[in-house]
């Protein structure tokens, strides 16, 4: 593949577009072409340097590379003239993976391409990375990889990685959170190369095929080595971005492909539930063993994710959230709110920001930054999602960079970029300059400027805590600031003094006083010898739960374990969510497994119970018939909950059927809310009930249930599942009879699924009643039949059992039925045949169903016709084309195409799949706005072909179980075990 790497002095040709190509943005702001194709394609990743140049990470490993396909690059793009469009291209380093992060610290730019996470550096001056280190290896694929890179206050590198396995040689970590056993190295050794095409010890990405099942992903932190590498957070599943506000606090966003995408608030021990051990649930709004979102679930594509401060933007839009979506073509802005001690959106609602314009423009966000200028850049993916080729095999995918600007505000870099001070080296900088660049547009401004800071060392003391006093500087400032006194002379007494003081100042900013917190934390942690101040402990007390959060987590984090009591009564009365998720997790980490089990016990406050039962499920630590002795003892409607979900899910514990029936009916006695009962029939399900246990269920409990005046979702699935479990019983048969004809589709539909259960039995009373119902219990008891294995037990129906099958198929429009009819009877025994009315009416239908286009319905037909003696052909048509689709465009009816896509069990139902708006799911990706961000192409290709072009992460599943069943369809749920 041919590529210039050389300098482009050449500018964009962005004056060929007209400005409805580009996104619609609100009013007083302007949206204008910053670069695009052919200089920039596939754009996933940008960052700013310190000198204000945007540096973009973009190319063809996206998304089915080979192993000779070229690397992703990193290209410099420069505005000399500050007209708000880059005249200049040059390539500063190439030859990577899928580049789809980048964060620059002093001179390195840190790259994730996964498997690798890579430093380059330019050694020479002449703006061409010469030196590339390898810092991981092995840590997934180029789907749902390594994403996230922000260098922190701290001083730490933050990184979010998505949920595809690592290999076995990778860091110990990433092994942990992917579940992949090794007996490699907990860490690795840095490698050093020369830029990938030099002659001696060149740089080469390692190259994975991304094709590897899914596991769990996260955040992790490391230093700048790389080393001291740590889980932060865990149980995503594709967490694409993340930053920190002025106050040091993370925000970032999950892609799910069902249940939307969410917005969190990782911290360090929180855990969200996908992967969960022994509970998934996606939104853990009410879910205590994970945590809840910060914001509302959208079903689009979270990708980059930046915070503002800038004075550039009107008020309105400072102190907040970009998020770019993807899929959906949008930008949305979050104004956050402190709800307790979790960050979250103040609105219920996403509000756009940019979104596609007026001719459904290219706006395909993956990536956003703020600008030196204070703009907010977006880099925008290409029309297809993989890379595309000319002739010459040169990539041609589109790539766009958009600007968006208030429209008062300047188009030049401004004095910020242009400052005399940026023509001399941060060691030759003043205090104040330094304290500047703290407040700073680009983060590498405020990265370099504290890590200067923190090189001077004793010198800046005095000056720091100096400016931490006064009210002139920004909270921003503040922040990076305390940081980098916290960074200094780590065994400096008199430093921590400033800081306890300064916590104790209930006069001074919360933020500050937080960050003291964490900073004692910090400094504490830097020698095992130096303890927590013990003042910390008194604010797990304190009125403000954001407080007594920091408090914890500084415990926590410490690992300091002689406050183990103080903690524990803190739990007996925490209202806060978030706080007590943290209080039971490092009471977890903290207390012996046999400790936690006495307080199960002993404790008189349900909370502690609670919480200390949540971290035992959560390590797998207590038994099944542990649990069910905390059930039987248990008053406490939560415990009660939790304990019985967990036997519900994991299958342990209640193994006698009537302990657990009794169990159901003393709390529907009570009036027990019905979602503890769901889960001990779930238990129950999987036992065999007979006898008087069978008896007491059916006569006491479901008998009283199954008809109710009013219909209630609950309280038909319960009965839905109760059917299940006596259907195992031959006693059931009358019960699933009267459950085809049911009201409620949950208990139908269990009647229907449950026949088979009875093996043969359940087949004969079937068809011994087959010719006495009509309608939808007709249609109901075709669909039993359907399921049980008739070639293997053939079956020889008579004239009236036939005539029903075929006018329950003459009246039906849902193919699916249609196709299980004919299918039934093609299965019939040759003898069913020899009866002329019986073979009259096969033929019959087999003349009508033949003329159906439907490949499914035809093909039977025929199949069905010969057994029969009839000659029945079908007239072919030739499979589809995208050529002869796109031809007929012009006569398109969307009416037809709505009735296609919503038709229950019709020729499509792509809705059972797909969401448009707020009807159908998400196990495919969302088709809302397909028509705007597709071309026509793009569209039938995905129609024709399904899997051509499927977005990352959609993907149907094939599951043998122990049983032998073969299941095809999305996983939507799944825990550890």
């Amino acid at each position: 593949v041919g590529v210039d790497r050389s300098c482009s002095a050449q500018s964009f040709d962005v004056d060929d577009f007209s400005p409805s190509a580009l996104p619609a943005v609100p009013e007083g702001f302007e949206a204008t072409f910053f670069a695009l194709e052919p200089e920039v394609h596939n754009p996933a990743a940008i960052a700013f340097d310190a000198k204000g140049r945007l540096f973009v990470g973009h190319g063809p490993q996206f998304r089915h590379p080979k192993e000779d396909t070229l690397g992703d690059e990193v290209i410099i793009l420069e505005d000399s003239d500050g007209d708000g469009v880059a005249d200049s291209r040059k390539t500063f380093a190439h030859g990577f993976n899928s580049v789809q992060s980048l964060a620059w610290k002093g001179d390195d730019l840190w790259v994730a391409n996964a498997p690798d996470l890579t430093v380059v550096r330019d050694l020479d001056g002449d703006d061409v990375a010469d030196e590339y280190r390898l810092i991981f290896s092995g840590v997934g694929t180029l789907e749902h990889s390594l994403h996230g890179l922000n260098w922190a206050p701290d001083g730490n590198l933050y990184l979010s990685k998505g949920d595809t396995p690592v290999l076995p040689e990778a860091p110990k970590p990433f092994r942990d959170l992917a579940h992949v056993p090794s007996d490699y190295p907990d860490t690795q050794t840095t490698k050093i190369f020369n830029a990938p095409d030099s002659s001696e010890n060149p740089y080469r990405g390692t190259y994975i095929l991304p094709t590897d099942p899914h596991t769990e992903g996260g955040i992790f932190r490391c230093d700048e080595s790389g080393g001291n590498l740590e889980i932060l957070a865990r149980g995503m599943r594709n967490p694409y971005d993340i930053c920190f506000d002025e106050g040091f606090n993370w925000f970032g966003t999950d892609n799910d492909q069902d249940g939307g995408d969410r917005i969190m608030m990782p911290f360090y021990g929180a855990r969200y539930a996908h992967r969960h051990p022994w509970d998934y649930q996606w939104k853990g709004d009410d879910h205590l063993p994970t945590l809840p979102a910060s914001g509302p679930y959208f079903h689009g594509s979270g990708t980059g994710v930046a915070y503002y401060t800038a004075q550039a933007y009107p008020e309105d839009y400072r102190g907040v959230f970009f998020i770019g979506d993807w899929l959906l073509q949008k930008v949305y802005v979050i104004h956050p709110r402190w709800d307790g001690a979790l960050l979250k959106s103040n609105s219920d609602e996403l509000k756009v920001f940019a979104e596609s314009g007026p001719d459904r423009s290219l706006f395909r966000p993956t990536d956003v930054a703020v600008g030196p200028d204070g703009a907010l850049y977006v880099s925008s993916w290409g029309a297809t999602y993989g890379a595309e080729y000319d002739d010459s095999n040169r990539q041609i995918n589109a790539g766009r960079i958009f600007r968006i600007a208030f429209s008062d505000s300047n188009h030049a870099s401004g004095d910020k970029v242009e400052s005399p001070k940026r023509s001399k080296p941060l060691s030759e900088w003043t205090f104040d300059e330094l304290a500047e660049d703290l407040d700073g547009e680009v983060l590498v401004w405020r990265v370099n400027a504290q890590d200067e800071l923190v090189r001077r060392g004793e010198e800046v003391q005095e000056p720091i805590e100096t400016a931490l006093t006064s009210k002139d500087l920004t909270k921003g400032q503040k922040t990076w600031l305390a940081w980098a006194l916290g960074r200094i002379s780590p065994k400096d007494s008199e430093i921590d003094r400033f800081f306890l003081d300064l916590l104790k100042d209930r006069s001074a900013d919360e933020s500050l006083r937080i960050q003291s917190v964490r900073i004692l934390a910090f400094r504490s942690g830097a020698d095992e010898n130096d303890r927590l101040p013990q003042e910390i402990v008194g604010y797990l007390n304190d009125e403000s739960s954001r407080l007594r959060f920091e408090s914890v987590q500084a415990i926590w984090q410490t690992n300091s374990k002689e406050w183990t009591n103080p903690l524990i009564e803190r739990l007996a009365v925490e209202e806060d969510r978030i706080v007590y998720f943290s209080l039971w997790g490092v009471l977890r980490d903290f207390l012996p497994v046999e400790e936690r089990k006495e307080l199960l016990v002993t404790s008189s406050s349900a909370e502690v119970r609670l919480g200390i039962l949540l971290g035992l499920l959560e390590e797998g630590n207590l038994k099944g018939n542990e649990v069910v002795q905390i059930l039987e003892s248990e008053t406490d409607p939560q415990i009660q909950k939790w304990a019985s979900k967990w036997m519900a899910n994991v299958g342990q514990g209640l193994e006698d059927p009537k302990q657990v029936i009794d169990k159901i009916l003393d709390l529907n006695k009570r009036g027990i809310n019905y979602e503890l009962r769901m889960n001990l029939l779930a238990a129950l399900d999987r036992m065999e009930v007979h006898g008087e246990d069978w008896t007491k269920l059916d006569e006491k409990f479901y008998e009283g249930h199954k008809n109710g005046e009013i219909y209630v979702p609950e309280k038909s699935q319960e009965i839905a599942l109760c059917l299940k479990i006596l259907s195992r019983d031959e006693r059931a048969l009358p019960l699933l009879w009267d459950g085809l004809d049911h009201e409620w589709d949950p208990v139908r539909g269990a009647a229907i699924e449950s026949f088979r259960n009875l093996d043969e039995k359940g087949r004969e009373y079937l068809l011994a009643r087959l010719d006495s119902i009509e309608g939808d219990q007709l249609e109901a008891a075709i669909e039993a039949l359907s399921l049980f294995d008739l070639k293997k037990s053939p079956w020889t129906p008579n004239d009236k059992q036939v005539a029903a099958i075929v006018q329950a198929c003459n009246n039906s429009t849902h193919p699916l039925f249609r196709q299980k009819a004919l299918r039934l009877l093609t299965l019939a025994d040759s003898q069913t045949w020899e009866n002329p009315s019986t073979k009259s009416f096969a033929a019959e239908l087999a003349k009508q169903t033949v003329l159906d286009p439907d490949p499914r319905i035809y093909t039977l037909a025929e199949e069905l016709g010969q057994l029969v003696g009839e000659e029945v052909h079908a007239v072919r048509r030739e499979p589809a084309t995208s050529e002869g689709v796109l031809a007929l465009l012009g006569k398109a009816d969307a009416t037809q195409g709505k009735m296609l896509f919503y038709q229950q069990g019709g020729r499509a139902a792509c809705f059972q799949c797909h969401r448009v708006g707020a009807e159908g799911k998400n196990f495919a990706p969302d088709l809302s706005d397909a028509g705007g961000r597709l071309d026509a192409k793009t569209l039938v290709q995905s129609i024709l072909e399904p899997n051509a072009v499927i977005t990352e992460g959609y993907r149907a599943q094939m599951v043998e179980t122990l049983d032998g069943d073969l299941l095809t369809g999305v996983i939507v749920k799944e825990t550890d075990s």
